[in-house]
């Protein structure tokens, strides 16, 4: 699942412009609680699902989940550690985790069959129409 394309310092630092442009953009969206959480567990899903990332995956989520407890969710920078925002960042976690899964191209199947010579019948076809190969 890793991406070793990108660097992981680079996957992170799109993570928090990710997370900073979700947070701003919903802050602008949304004025209600849900909305606005909703909003930002669906930002660390699409990016996952984009970067392809598990260790970038949560790490976004984590940045995402301070953004979203410390100026969605609470007042001026201020992250607390209550019950729901524990259960926020799970969600966040958990999004996270199924944007990476969502984005497993899944593997071409290698069939013995696959190179084979054309038919008998698809090479009479051929000759009887006059096409050569």
């Amino acid at each position: 699942m890793r991406n070793r394309a990108k660097p992981i310092e680079f996957v992170i630092a799109g993570g928090f412009v990710a997370s900073v442009a979700g947070c701003a953009a919903t802050a602008m969206l949304f004025s209600d609680l849900p909305g606005r959480v909703a909003a930002m567990a669906l930002v660390v899903g699409v990016y996952a699902m984009s970067v392809r990332d598990v260790v970038g995956a949560p790490v976004t989520a984590v940045m995402a989940w301070m953004f979203t407890t410390g100026f969605l969710v609470n007042s001026e920078g201020t992250v607390t550690l209550s019950r729901a925002d524990l259960l926020r960042l799970g969600l966040f976690l958990a999004a996270g985790l199924v944007g990476c899964l969502l984005s497993i191209r899944p593997a071409r199947a290698r069939h013995p069959m696959r190179h084979r010579p054309a038919p008998v019948l698809s090479r009479h076809l051929h000759a009887r129409m006059g096409i050569r190969r």
